[in-house]
Parts: structure tokens; C-alpha cells; sequence
């Protein structure tokens, strides 16, 4: 045990070869931009859904104290906002997830 494991290698053994890494080809950087989209999809899917479960939430519960305290059951603005923005992100999270395609042969593959 008198080898230190974080020594140099002996002089006398030749360095190990590296392999240069091979060139990207478009079908491997489609796989990866897929893969991306897809992670983005998940994000943007379960953004969406907190979104529309909170607006959810906080609408009804603000409508109901209105109602206790006898003003007109209107809510604020700012839950329309979110509930809209969460469907939009729902939306968008979900075409990514299932399809993509449109967006990956776009943005990320060169033109033929």
C-alpha cells in the first residue's frame, strides 16, 4: 500500500491513447435537441398544471370569503391571468411532450 493513487504515472509506461471524438451528425444533435424538448415539454407541463390547480384554488376561495362577506362574487384579475397563462404553458408543454416535431425540424436541423 505504499502507491499513491494520486501520483503521476512512471516514466516508463507509455500515456494512454485518447480517441478524438467523433464529428456530431445531424441525426445525433436531432436526438439531442429532442431530448431537450421534451425536458422542456415536462417543465412547461407540470408549470401548467400547478398553475391551473392553484388558480383554481385561490379563485374559489377568494370567491366563497367574498360571498361571507356579502360583496359581489367577482374575482381579481390576477386569477384570470394566471389560470390563462398556466393553460397556455399546459398547452405548449404538452405539444412538445407528444409531438415537437414542427419545432425541432426548424429550429434545430439544417435546412435541406
Amino acid at each position: 500500500m505504499d502507491e499513491n493513487p494520486y501520483s503521476s504515472p512512471a516514466e516508463s509506461e507509455p500515456p494512454a491513447e485518447a480517441t478524438p471524438p467523433r464529428d456530431a451528425t445531424p441525426k445525433d444533435m436531432a436526438r439531442y435537441a429532442q431530448l431537450g424538448l421534451r425536458l422542456l415539454g415536462v417543465m412547461l407541463l407540470a408549470e401548467g398544471l400547478i398553475g391551473l390547480v392553484g388558480s383554481s384554488i385561490f379563485g374559489a376561495i377568494e370567491l366563497w370569503q367574498l360571498v361571507q362577506d356579502g360583496y359581489d362574487p367577482s374575482p381579481d384579475p390576477y386569477v384570470y391571468g394566471w389560470f390563462a397563462s398556466s393553460v397556455v404553458s399546459f398547452v405548449i408543454g404538452l405539444y412538445l411532450i407528444v409531438s415537437g416535431r414542427w419545432v425541432l425540424t426548424n429550429v434545430f436541423l439544417p435546412a435541406e
